[in-house]
């Protein structure tokens, strides 16, 4: 494997090209998330007990039902995010018929795939967020997934991926993008002529 960046890598085989996103965050990062839900576990095991051994009326119950499904809101999304950060990678595979994208967490995911036909090099871009923007600060938070920072528009509609990558990182990962997607819409191309003209 060949590295890109500190958090791409990627590796040309016989017959496509896989790219590999890794999610990695700092480990005093991780022993925050790690910790954050440890404790958000025990809040939901507190609200748990004190709901079925010591209620005492219909408002005690209502109020911690509703903070029951705050709870379980957040604890799907810190254990997602946990999940993502120790086990996660964005493969991406490109070979002379489609372009597939796949967030893969203990290898299982379902990959989304394009037909490379309708796809063009200019379809992949870097989408620059201002690194001092909230919106930026917020979608790079160490305790969330975040969005993607590769926009691929196909067939009328954007799709994002390249979770959470910094704009240098981002810009570097489109242009090995295009490039690649050229070469092989080229071999494509030549394998088509030598095939009509036989």
């Amino acid at each position: 494997m060949k590295k890109l960046t500190s958090r791409i890598t990627f590796k040309k085989h016989d017959d496509c090209q896989t790219i590999v996103i890794s999610p990695t965050i700092e480990k005093w990062q991780m022993y925050s998330l790690i910790a954050w839900l440890i404790a958000w576990s025990f809040c939901g095991l507190a609200f748990v007990y004190y709901m079925f051994f010591e209620m005492k009326s219909g408002k005690e119950i209502i109020v911690f039902g509703v903070l029951l499904m705050f709870w379980i809101y957040f604890e799907i999304r810190i254990t997602k995010a946990f999940l993502w950060r120790r086990f996660g990678l964005e493969v991406i595979r490109i070979d002379e018929k489609e372009l597939s994208i796949k967030d893969s967490i203990f290898k299982f995911g379902d990959a989304k795939v394009y037909d490379l036909n309708k796809i063009e090099p200019t379809s992949i871009e870097d989408v620059y967020v201002n690194p001092a923007s909230f919106g930026k600060v917020m979608n790079d938070s160490f305790w969330q997934v975040g969005q993607g920072t590769i926009a691929l528009h196909y067939e009328e509609k954007t799709y994002y991926f390249g979770t959470q990558l910094e704009n240098m990182d981002s810009n570097k990962l489109a242009k090995l993008l295009q490039k690649t997607i050229k070469e092989y819409k080229q071999k494509a191309n030549s394998k088509e002529e030598i095939a009509n003209e036989s």
